[in-house]
Protein backbone atom coordinates (compact mmCIF):
# COMPACT_ATOMS: atom_id res chain seq x y z
CA UNK A 1 0.00 0.00 0.00
CA UNK A 2 1.15 3.46 -0.46
CA UNK A 3 2.46 5.44 2.41
CA UNK A 4 1.19 8.51 1.93
CA UNK A 5 4.15 10.76 3.66
CA UNK A 6 6.80 8.22 3.14
CA UNK A 7 10.23 10.16 3.38
CA UNK A 8 13.97 9.00 4.02
CA UNK A 9 13.94 9.89 7.86
CA UNK A 10 17.08 12.41 7.19
CA UNK A 11 14.99 14.14 5.18
CA UNK A 12 11.72 13.94 7.06
CA UNK A 13 13.93 15.82 9.92
CA UNK A 14 14.78 18.36 7.15
CA UNK A 15 11.29 18.99 6.07
CA UNK A 16 9.88 19.24 9.71
CA UNK A 17 12.97 21.53 10.76
CA UNK A 18 12.36 23.98 6.98
CA UNK A 19 8.55 23.76 7.63
CA UNK A 20 8.94 25.24 11.66
CA UNK A 21 11.25 27.79 10.13
CA UNK A 22 8.89 28.68 7.67
CA UNK A 23 6.22 28.95 9.46
CA UNK A 24 7.67 30.95 11.97
CA UNK A 25 9.24 33.21 9.16
CA UNK A 26 5.83 34.00 7.32
CA UNK A 27 4.21 34.79 11.04
CA UNK A 28 6.50 37.05 11.50
CA UNK A 29 6.12 38.97 8.64
CA UNK A 30 1.74 38.99 9.12
CA UNK A 31 2.32 39.65 11.97
CA UNK A 32 4.92 42.80 10.90
CA UNK A 33 2.18 44.05 8.33
CA UNK A 34 -0.81 44.32 11.13
CA UNK A 35 0.66 45.08 14.55
CA UNK A 36 0.24 47.98 16.57
CA UNK A 37 3.11 50.59 18.04
CA UNK A 38 1.01 50.96 21.50
CA UNK A 39 0.13 47.45 21.75
CA UNK A 40 3.69 46.38 21.32
CA UNK A 41 4.76 48.06 23.67
CA UNK A 42 2.23 47.11 26.74
CA UNK A 43 2.85 43.82 25.69
CA UNK A 44 7.30 44.27 25.68
CA UNK A 45 8.90 44.66 29.53
CA UNK A 46 10.04 47.85 30.48
CA UNK A 47 13.63 46.88 30.26
CA UNK A 48 14.01 45.88 26.53
CA UNK A 49 11.44 48.93 25.40
CA UNK A 50 14.95 50.04 24.05
CA UNK A 51 15.34 47.47 21.32
CA UNK A 52 12.05 47.90 20.92
CA UNK A 53 12.17 51.20 19.54
CA UNK A 54 15.13 50.21 17.25
CA UNK A 55 13.22 47.51 15.95
CA UNK A 56 10.46 49.39 14.98
CA UNK A 57 13.24 51.97 13.36
CA UNK A 58 14.39 48.57 10.99
CA UNK A 59 10.59 47.86 10.25
CA UNK A 60 11.11 47.95 6.68
CA UNK A 61 14.20 46.47 6.67
CA UNK A 62 13.23 43.68 8.43
CA UNK A 63 9.90 43.24 6.71
CA UNK A 64 12.90 42.64 3.42
CA UNK A 65 14.70 40.07 5.54
CA UNK A 66 11.93 38.17 6.49
CA UNK A 67 10.34 37.86 2.78
CA UNK A 68 14.01 37.28 1.36
CA UNK A 69 14.16 34.41 3.90
CA UNK A 70 11.02 32.81 3.59
CA UNK A 71 11.18 32.68 -0.31
CA UNK A 72 14.81 30.94 0.68
CA UNK A 73 13.13 28.13 3.46
CA UNK A 74 10.34 27.52 1.21
CA UNK A 75 12.76 26.63 -1.96
CA UNK A 76 14.63 24.67 0.73
CA UNK A 77 11.65 23.11 1.83
CA UNK A 78 10.19 21.94 -1.56
CA UNK A 79 14.02 20.87 -2.86
CA UNK A 80 14.23 18.53 0.33
CA UNK A 81 10.32 17.53 0.02
CA UNK A 82 11.49 16.10 -3.43
CA UNK A 83 14.92 14.55 -2.92
CA UNK A 84 13.66 12.99 -0.11
CA UNK A 85 11.08 11.62 -1.74
CA UNK A 86 12.86 10.46 -4.92
CA UNK A 87 15.40 8.95 -2.54
CA UNK A 88 12.92 6.74 -0.33
CA UNK A 89 11.07 5.96 -3.72
CA UNK A 90 14.56 4.53 -4.65
CA UNK A 91 15.66 2.87 -1.89
CA UNK A 92 12.17 1.26 -1.63
CA UNK A 93 12.17 -0.18 -5.38
CA UNK A 94 15.74 -0.90 -4.72
CA UNK A 95 14.78 -3.36 -1.69
CA UNK A 96 12.37 -5.22 -3.86
CA UNK A 97 8.79 -3.11 -3.88
CA UNK A 98 5.62 -4.92 -3.59
CA UNK A 99 2.67 -3.66 -5.47
CA UNK A 100 -0.85 -2.00 -4.18
CA UNK A 101 -2.30 -5.69 -5.06
CA UNK A 102 1.03 -8.03 -3.72
CA UNK A 103 2.54 -8.39 -7.07
CA UNK A 104 6.10 -7.81 -7.39
CA UNK A 105 7.01 -4.71 -9.38
CA UNK A 106 9.88 -5.64 -11.44
CA UNK A 107 11.73 -2.31 -10.98
CA UNK A 108 14.80 -1.48 -9.12
CA UNK A 109 15.21 1.70 -9.98
CA UNK A 110 13.13 4.84 -9.69
CA UNK A 111 14.79 5.61 -13.48
CA UNK A 112 13.11 2.21 -14.28
CA UNK A 113 9.61 2.89 -13.54
CA UNK A 114 7.14 3.79 -16.45
CA UNK A 115 5.97 7.62 -17.47
CA UNK A 116 2.61 6.94 -16.01
CA UNK A 117 3.78 5.56 -12.68
CA UNK A 118 6.31 8.72 -12.26
CA UNK A 119 3.34 11.51 -13.62
CA UNK A 120 1.48 10.12 -10.76
CA UNK A 121 3.97 10.45 -7.95
CA UNK A 122 5.23 13.50 -9.47
CA UNK A 123 0.82 14.66 -8.85
CA UNK A 124 0.96 13.50 -5.35
CA UNK A 125 4.23 14.94 -4.40
CA UNK A 126 2.94 18.51 -5.86
CA UNK A 127 -0.37 17.98 -4.16
CA UNK A 128 1.42 17.60 -0.54
CA UNK A 129 3.98 20.79 -1.25
CA UNK A 130 0.32 22.66 -2.45
CA UNK A 131 -1.59 21.63 0.98
CA UNK A 132 1.62 22.07 3.15
CA UNK A 133 2.50 25.12 1.70
CA UNK A 134 -1.32 26.61 1.51
CA UNK A 135 -2.45 25.51 5.09
CA UNK A 136 0.63 25.31 7.38
CA UNK A 137 3.01 28.37 5.07
CA UNK A 138 0.21 30.61 4.21
CA UNK A 139 -3.30 29.77 6.36
CA UNK A 140 -2.24 29.19 9.61
CA UNK A 141 0.21 32.23 9.57
CA UNK A 142 -2.18 34.67 8.40
CA UNK A 143 -4.96 33.80 10.72
CA UNK A 144 -1.94 33.90 13.77
CA UNK A 145 -0.61 37.49 12.45
CA UNK A 146 -3.80 38.93 12.09
CA UNK A 147 -5.43 38.05 15.62
CA UNK A 148 -2.67 38.12 17.60
CA UNK A 149 0.18 40.40 15.99
CA UNK A 150 1.38 42.07 19.13
CA UNK A 151 1.74 38.90 21.44
CA UNK A 152 3.45 37.33 18.36
CA UNK A 153 6.28 39.93 18.10
CA UNK A 154 6.37 40.40 21.95
CA UNK A 155 7.69 36.76 22.00
CA UNK A 156 9.90 36.82 18.85
CA UNK A 157 11.03 39.92 18.26
CA UNK A 158 14.58 39.07 19.55
CA UNK A 159 14.81 36.17 17.27
CA UNK A 160 14.02 38.29 14.43
CA UNK A 161 15.81 41.22 15.42
CA UNK A 162 18.89 38.14 15.76
CA UNK A 163 17.94 37.02 12.16
CA UNK A 164 18.48 40.44 10.91
CA UNK A 165 21.86 41.17 11.89
CA UNK A 166 22.39 37.25 10.64
CA UNK A 167 21.77 37.69 7.68
CA UNK A 168 23.15 41.71 7.25
CA UNK A 169 26.54 40.34 5.45
CA UNK A 170 23.99 38.69 2.62
CA UNK A 171 21.84 42.03 2.31
CA UNK A 172 25.26 43.53 1.90
CA UNK A 173 26.86 41.03 -0.94
CA UNK A 174 22.96 41.23 -2.68
CA UNK A 175 23.07 44.99 -3.01
CA UNK A 176 26.43 45.16 -4.13
CA UNK A 177 25.98 42.70 -6.44
CA UNK A 178 23.08 43.96 -7.63
CA UNK A 179 24.59 47.56 -7.96
CA UNK A 180 27.43 46.82 -9.80
CA UNK A 181 27.68 50.59 -11.38
CA UNK A 182 28.84 52.22 -8.28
Amino acid sequence: MYEFFAFDTLFACLVGAFTVATFFVATCRHSLDRFSRRGLFQRIPKEIRDDGERFIGLKDEVEGTLERLDIALRCALVFSCCVGRAVWLDGHLASGAVGEVGVEVGVTRLTELPAGALTALASILIVEILALTFIVLEWLPLVIGRLWPEPWLARSHRTIVWLYRLFTPVRWLLSRSVDTRT
